[in-house]
C-alpha cells in the first residue's frame, strides 16, 4: 500500500458506515454514532482516538489535515498521521467497527447491513480493505450459513460429484 492509503480508506469506510446508518436514522445521528464509536474503540485501537468528526457549522474554514467529503455536513479530521499505522491494524479496527454496528442494528437490520455497506463503499475500497485482512463477503456468507443453521437447515456435501446443497433437517435424519 502506498502512503496515504490508510487515511483515504478510513475516510471512505467511515463515510460508508455513516451512509448506511443514516438510512435507518438521521444523518446527524449517524455521524454522532460514528464519532462515539470511534472514541470507544480507541481504547482497543489507539489510532481511532485520533480520528475526529467535525461539524462544518462550527469551523470558520478548513484547517490543515481536515478531509472534506463531498457536500457532507461533517469533516473527518486525522489528528495524527494514520498513514504510519500498519494496514493490518487498520483492517482489524474496520472489522471491529463493522461487527459492532451490525450487532447494534439488531438481527433484521444487521443482516443486510454489511451488504449495504459494501455496495456503498464500492469495489475499489472493498478491495483495499481485503488487502488489510478484512473480507465482509466472508462475514456475510458466515451469517447466511448461521441463519440457515438456526432455521434447522444444513449444508450437505455430496463428495462424489463435488456438489453442496442445502437441506432442511428432519429430526429423524442423521447425516
Amino acid at each position: 500500500m502506498s502512503r496515504g492509503d490508510n487515511s483515504d480508506v478510513m475516510k471512505h469506510v467511515v463515510k460508508s458506515f455513516v451512509n448506511v446508518i443514516s438510512t435507518k436514522t438521521s444523518t446527524a445521528h449517524a455521524w454522532l454514532t460514528m464519532k462515539v464509536l470511534l472514541k470507544k474503540l480507541g481504547e482497543e485501537h489507539s489510532f481511532l482516538k485520533q480520528i475526529d468528526i467535525v461539524d462544518r457549522k462550527f469551523i470558520a474554514g478548513f484547517q490543515p489535515g481536515m478531509q472534506p467529503l463531498e457536500n457532507d455536513p461533517f469533516i473527518i479530521d486525522f489528528l495524527t498521521d494514520i498513514d504510519t499505522v500498519n494496514p493490518k491494524d487498520i483492517g482489524k479496527a474496520i472489522q471491529n467497527l463493522g461487527d459492532i454496528l451490525k450487532k447494534n442494528l439488531g438481527e433484521k437490520a444487521g443482516y443486510s447491513f454489511l451488504r449495504e455497506f459494501r455496495e456503498d463503499l464500492g469495489e475499489y475500497y472493498c478491495s483495499m480493505i481485503r488487502t488489510m485482512g478484512v473480507d465482509f463477503r466472508i462475514v456475510e456468507l458466515q451469517d447466511d450459513v448461521y441463519g440457515l443453521e438456526s432455521q434447522k437447515y444444513t449444508i450437505k456435501e455430496e463428495g462424489k460429484n463435488n456438489i453442496a446443497f442445502i437441506k432442511k433437517i428432519d429430526e429423524t435424519d442423521h447425516f
